[in-house]
């Protein structure tokens, strides 16, 4: 009687281990072979960081514009400033970025309000100012969402004296003519640079 449940339990020891075997091998062809697919079940999970590594993979094996914008969108969606700063700097560095953005609305500012905001917080001033300059280039006026206002905020909090005077500098020269439903947000945005360069605080 021992003899034989030592047999079943051996039986069904190995049967346990070859379907953990065969899980884990199943998840691995998942994640590798199909990287765009699990990036959709790790987005629909809330895990945002994983969702950006795994469409940064499908980048990887057919360079598809499509997965710059979801490495983008998936780091900005994280909150993990590293990741914006590598996907959303990787993504408005490329030669179809513009092109991309033309015809999907806020998708630039969305980008590169976001990427200003995060090299900002992690020290890059320089990098933060050039891209908060880069979201108004091609335009007269004052989109909305973008960079110089999510700059002008995280300026605002630190109370930065240098950045804000070299952002109000940019946007005194940049001839930016807000259109009647920009015109408020750009007189907040120069409002809060003013009152940061003004004031008498450490």
């Amino acid at each position: 009687m021992k003899g034989l449940n030592k047999v079943i339990f051996k039986t069904a020891l190995k049967t346990v281990l070859a379907v953990i075997i065969a899980f884990i091998l199943a998840l691995i062809i998942l994640c590798f072979g199909f990287p765009r697919t699990t990036a959709d079940i790790c987005q629909s999970f809330g895990n945002y960081s994983l969702a950006a590594s795994f469409s940064s993979l499908n980048y990887k094996y057919y360079g598809d514009v499509d997965d710059l914008y979801a490495c983008a969108n998936y780091s900005i969606l994280s909150k993990d400033d590293k990741k914006i700063i590598s996907y959303c700097k990787q993504f408005a560095d490329d030669e179809r970025f513009e092109d991309y953005c033309a015809d999907k609305d806020g998708v630039k500012q969305w980008v590169l309000s976001n990427l200003s905001a995060a090299q900002y917080r992690r020290g890059d001033k320089e990098g933060a100012l050039k891209t908060a300059e880069s979201s108004l280039a091609g335009s007269n006026g004052f989109p909305s969402g973008n960079a110089v206002v999510s700059l002008t905020i995280e300026v605002g909090k630190a109370m930065d004296k240098q950045t804000a005077t070299a952002l109000k500098e940019f946007l005194d020269g940049a001839n930016v003519v807000p259109s009647a439903d920009e015109q408020a947000t750009f007189d907040n945005v120069m409002k809060i640079l003013t009152t940061v360069i003004n004031h008498q605080g450490e």
